[in-house]
């Protein structure tokens, strides 16, 4: 028994997240660019008027001196966007300073609830990798399979340790086959701040812990993230 190709049913999910807590859910993130985006703006306009002017000095210049102008206002205008450079960069500290005491002014204290429910389609006429692999006719996915999902998370030890833990069931595509639960858990531990070179910038990390089990399952993982 070959395959005659291979199907990747449809699927759909949906779920939801409730908070639960002070802090507010998905709060809107400020782009830094659309914040500077005025000092920036007015400052590109300041430079396109000097232009026009130095252009129209220059055609006023007699064509002997037209040289030496143009030395002039070439470090005029180094000088010039020396000193805007440096009012974009206190600008954009600043407007960093804002964004910084709106983070960090948010009460941290929560309890976020997930939940989910994954539908996947069935496949006709299909056979398992297990079946091909033995040459037997073994049918899977003849039917729509239903995943729940659910999840909690919170932070017991403020900006230091977050939590989660939570359940799904795992449908088994096969006729015969039944459904096993899965239980879950992991976390995440704030590290310190680490950027060598700079490359980084101020960005502080965190290490990450997870386990996935369920009868003859088991899935340990762990990572490093960035911590928020």
């Amino acid at each position: 028994m070959l395959p005659e190709r291979a199907a990747v049913p449809w699927e759909i999910d949906t779920g939801f997240a409730f908070q639960l807590g002070p802090r507010p859910l998905n709060p809107p993130w400020l782009n830094p660019h659309d914040m500077e985006k005025r000092v920036r703006a007015r400052i590109d306009e300041a430079r396109a008027a000097r232009t026009a002017d130095y252009l129209r000095e220059l055609a006023d210049t007699p064509v002997e001196e037209r040289e030496a102008k143009k030395r002039g206002q070439e470090e005029h205008e180094d000088t010039i966007r020396a000193i805007e450079e440096e009012e974009l960069s206190v600008e954009s500290a600043r407007l960093r300073a804002i964004r910084e005491a709106r983070e960090e002014n948010w009460p941290r204290e929560r309890i976020t609830v997930y939940g989910s429910l994954l539908m996947t389609g069935a496949s006709s006429n299909a056979n398992s990798l297990e079946g091909f692999a033995t040459q037997t006719q073994q049918p899977v996915g003849q039917h729509v399979s239903f995943s729940p999902r659910i999840g909690i998370e919170s932070e017991p030890v403020r900006n230091l340790i977050a939590t989660r833990v939570g359940s799904y069931l795992e449908p088994s595509r096969f006729e015969a086959g039944t459904a096993r639960q899965h239980f879950t858990f992991g976390g995440d531990v704030r590290l310190f701040q680490f950027s060598p070179w700079g490359i980084f910038g101020d960005q502080i990390w965190r290490v990450t812990v997870a386990a996935d089990l369920a009868p003859r399952y088991q899935n340990f993982g762990i990572g490093i993230g960035a911590w928020h």
